[in-house]
């Protein structure tokens, strides 16, 4: 704080400064089996205990029937067209509508998707104003270690999160904040409540010339003392209109009636007719009230348990039409002619596209892998979508062209199509 500001009046030395927004290493109990490991971070994770995993049997390998290829008529492959083109302003239905179709070329397509459903936990500590509330701490025992405390899960595959309070852990403690005083310095003044002036520094004088701001006392002085220096006669008269905001003309300065109701109202809490400017982050008190335990002085502690239910899913498809793009599928239904599903999987076997087997056997290890080391598997599912796609070549107006049919929903994509208007 600067020298020069000691004339701005004393602070109270019983009110501390703001300390750390949050509990400093060493300040809260050590709980156990909720202890922090070296570079966890704040939020440990807690890995399940060996037997809450299931282990899978070796050698064993899932069958899935032979399924047909799904073909279109030109019917449907016409009025899917003249869907397509209607969404498109700029495309003429007349080709659809007049083509003549060449050849309708079914393309086998299987999509894989690999669901695992997993439960994590993790836990953090956490604390709120203590008001004399009810405090469960390990006076009435031991706390559960984090997979022993049992929380319901949601219906199976949906992602949820639930934040539940680890019994026997809280404990009530001072404010870090304020150091158990409810309320902390103010940083902007000082814990002094007044301010000098900002436009010249508390020197008067501004570019030589006498400061519009303090009049030329160093310290800018409420609008309302303001007023009463010039006496009942320099006041103006107030006149108001129902909605208007009063304004008045004191020492040259526009004032809001609001604003002199309020330094009014602090002259009359003893405040000299040459106050200081009034601090406005701690409305000329000095002090805040602290805004972590809000005045209590008090905090309640308590581990907080988190358990995330997720459902990561994994999918392929093979690359098997250059000419179309891969990335419309992800928009588009299957029909899943095989649903394996079981608290693990195994890989698939004696399926006529071995791309497919080979896939479902890296990313069941892949998920086996990446999963039961942090998270609980609960349950895995595995699925092969027969995804519709036919490739369409016709003829118009002598020359050849072609669209693809996609999906259960029959939608297309056409990278060329014969006419389209144009704006010149």
């Amino acid at each position: 704080m600067d020298d020069q500001d000691e004339d701005l009046g004393a602070f109270d030395p019983n009110i501390p400064e703001e300390g750390p927004s949050a509990p400093p290493p060493g300040w809260l109990d050590d709980v156990h089996g909720y202890q922090v490991p070296k570079g966890e971070g704040d939020n440990p994770l807690y890995p399940p205990p060996p037997d809450y995993n299931p282990q899978p049997e070796l050698n064993k390998n899932t069958l899935v029937p032979i399924v047909r290829v799904p073909t279109v008529s030109e019917d449907v492959a016409r009025d899917a067209l003249l869907k397509f083109v209607e969404s498109k302003w700029r495309y003429s239905s007349k080709p659809a509508r007049n083509l003549t179709f060449k050849e309708l070329q079914p393309v086998t397509v299987y999509r894989y998707r690999l669901e695992t459903y997993t439960e994590t936990r993790t836990s953090a500590w956490q604390f709120e104003s203590y008001n004399g509330q009810v405090v469960d701490g390990p006076q009435f025992g031991m706390s559960p270690p984090p997979w022993d405390i049992p929380v319901p899960p949601p219906a199976r595959y949906t992602d949820k999160v639930e934040k539940v309070r680890v019994p026997h852990s809280s404990f009530v403690k001072p404010c870090h904040k304020c150091n158990g005083c409810g309320r902390t310095r103010c940083g902007n003044c000082h814990g002094r409540g007044q301010k000098r002036c900002t436009f010249c520094h508390g020197h008067g004088r501004s570019r030589d010339k006498r400061c519009t701001s303090c009049h030329g006392r160093g310290r800018r002085r409420s609008v309302a003392l303001a007023a009463m220096a010039q006496g009942s006669e320099g006041v103006p008269g107030i006149t108001s209109r129902p909605g208007r905001r009063v304004v008045l003309l004191v020492a040259g300065e526009a004032v809001r009636g609001d604003q002199l109701g309020r330094d009014l109202h602090l002259h009359h809490q003893s405040r000299p007719c040459d106050s200081y400017r009034r601090c406005s982050s701690c409305h000329g008190q000095g002090y805040n009230t602290c805004s972590v335990c809000h005045g209590s002085q008090r905090l309640l502690h308590f581990i907080q348990l988190t358990v995330t239910w997720k459902n990561d899913i994994t999918e392929f498809i093979p690359d098997r039409q250059p000419d179309f793009p891969d990335k419309k599928f992800e928009k588009v239904t299957g029909d899943p002619f095989f649903v394996d599903e079981s608290m693990l999987v195994y890989p698939i076997q004696g399926f006529p596209d071995q791309e497919i087997c080979d896939v479902s056997t890296r990313m069941i290890n892949e998920h086996l892998n990446r999963f039961s080391s942090t998270s609980r598997i609960l349950q895995q599912r595995q699925t092969i979508e027969m995804v519709p796609l036919t490739h369409a070549y016709y003829t118009y107006n002598g020359k050849d062209y072609s669209f693809f049919v996609y999906g259960v929903e029959n939608r297309v994509f056409a990278a060329k199509y014969p006419t389209a208007c144009t704006i010149l």
